[in-house]
């Protein structure tokens, strides 16, 4: 494994990315413009502290749960992503216009691909294979603004694995 240089500028970046979804079951599709993509491990810790001397110290730090989310605002409402929010099934009416069963499912899972590629710094892809989507805001049916919806995604061990996350350098990063 490589050793990366610090203190180093290369290192600074402006995080951009492609997001793909493949639903369980599915094909895999781009999922649009998404302006933000948040990760975040969640973990659940239990402390020990040694009781051999007058004052227990804290010596010991065990983690007995793992996990993350991963947050995403996704700006094109398509079909696809209107179902993912909606907790939907996609079919299509009479006259042939597409129809989202709102509530179908009690949730919508399957593989997430955040792939890095920012025009500054080191870019990172995540590929985590089994991420269950949850809606975590409302969807504004009249707004000013550009429309978006927000998910969460509980992410889930799969084989063994969270997922992966690679790191590549810019090309001025000293190795």
């Amino acid at each position: 494994m490589s050793i990366y240089a610090a203190p180093n500028t290369e290192n600074y970046a402006i995080m951009k990315a492609n997001v793909w979804f493949t639903k369980t079951g599915g094909t895999r599709r781009h999922m649009g413009n998404v302006p933000t993509a948040e990760f975040e491990l969640a973990l659940e810790t239990l402390d020990h502290f040694s009781s051999m001397e007058g004052v227990k110290a804290k010596d010991k730090k065990f983690i007995i749960t793992k996990g993350g989310t991963i947050k995403l605002t996704l700006e094109e409402i398509t079909p696809a992503n209107l179902a993912i929010f909606l907790l939907g099934s996609e079919g299509v009416d009479t006259d042939g216009n597409v129809l989202v069963e709102i509530l179908a499912s009690t949730e919508v899972s399957g593989r997430l691909e955040v792939i890095g590629n920012g025009d500054y710094g080191p870019k990172i892809t995540l590929d985590l294979p089994n991420v269950s989507f949850t809606p975590s805001s409302a969807l504004g049916l009249i707004t000013e603004e550009v429309a978006s919806m927000e998910l969460e995604g509980e992410i889930l061990v799969s084989n063994g694995s969270f997922g992966t996350a690679l790191f590549q350098a810019s090309a001025g990063t000293v190795l």
